[in-house]
């Protein structure tokens, strides 16, 4: 069930003004105990569809790079993030975050039951059955420091007071020192400026709450998917491709390779791009989820 369809990706390059121009065919928002998670849905709502989750401390705008590419998808923002509330203070986990997708996918009506990467692997885990495919970006099984780790970084990042310039420290962590950013786009602009615009009113508007950053940073360090789940996983979705980025600052590229193993599926390590790789690395990634959906099509005919 959670696959989907392509739009045409020739122009898909450069970072330009149409970067966050996807206008929703429909907003929900879904009730869950006292907090209310926001979601949107971009296309007709064919058959195939596809579900775009994000990682820490990230709203649902972080896949509008690359949401005028795909038909029928459903981006989310998860709990305390972007428009979603994150109600009276408990402990965040993934498999607790992955259950708030299930109530998702049922309030839009994309799954009867009722009920960015680490929040994924625990829904395919409860889930298994509506996945004809899945894309695991950036990603592991459980957290760990990778060789670029910088401390310093994540706690600028997490850091919630006035004046504190977060999208520059967002760039810093979540792209790599390469070229990309200081190149220059068709608008004249390089790639750091037009992001800083355009990232300018999501860190304004929707920032999240103490409970939030402390939430979700401690689920991120109690995530653990072990390997035996991760062969269950593997057994029971058809088609599962794994892509990392060699200079990832977050997510060490060889959690990519121990997730790929242990699931028995595609990996592919991206070089010379960061954690944000469907900004940094976008025609890479397209191409790659474009092959699984038509691979998992195919499958299910």
């Amino acid at each position: 069930m959670l696959t989907g369809s392509v739009k045409n990706i020739d122009n898909a390059a450069a970072v330009g003004s149409g970067y966050f121009s996807s206008i929703p065919t429909k907003v929900g928002y879904c009730p869950i105990q006292d907090y209310s998670l926001n979601y949107e849905i971009h296309g007709n709502e064919s058959k195939d569809k596809i579900l775009l989750v994000m990682g820490l401390l990230s709203s649902m705008a972080g896949w509008a790079s690359i949401i005028n590419y795909f038909n029928d998808n459903l981006p989310v923002d998860n709990r305390g993030i972007g428009k979603s509330t994150c109600g009276s203070f408990a402990r965040y986990t993934t498999k607790g975050m992955a259950n708030d997708i299930k109530c998702v996918l049922e309030h839009a009506g994309w799954i009867k039951e009722r009920s960015g990467g680490f929040i994924s692997l625990e829904l395919a885990y409860l889930l298994p059955s509506r996945f004809k495919s899945m894309t695991l970006l950036v990603t592991a099984a459980k957290f760990r420091k990778p060789p670029k780790y910088h401390w310093h970084t994540e706690k600028q990042l997490l850091k919630y007071r006035p004046g504190h310039n977060i999208i520059e420290t967002f760039i810093e962590i979540c792209f790599s020192d390469n070229e990309f950013l200081n190149d220059v786009n068709e608008e004249g602009i390089t790639n750091k400026e037009a992001l800083t615009k355009q990232l300018e009113g999501i860190a304004g508007n929707h920032r999240p709450n103490i409970y939030t950053i402390f939430g979700q940073s401690a689920a991120l360090r109690t995530h653990n998917v072990e390997d035996s789940r991760l062969q269950e996983i593997g057994k029971l979705i058809p088609d599962i491709v794994v892509i990392g980025a060699e200079e990832d600052k977050l997510i060490d590229p060889d959690s990519s390779r121990h997730l790929a193993k242990y699931l028995d599926c595609k990996s592919v390590i991206v070089p010379g791009k960061g954690h944000a790789i469907i900004m940094e690395g976008r025609n890479e990634t397209i191409k790659e989820m474009l092959e699984i959906f038509q691979r998992g099509n195919k499958q299910w005919l």
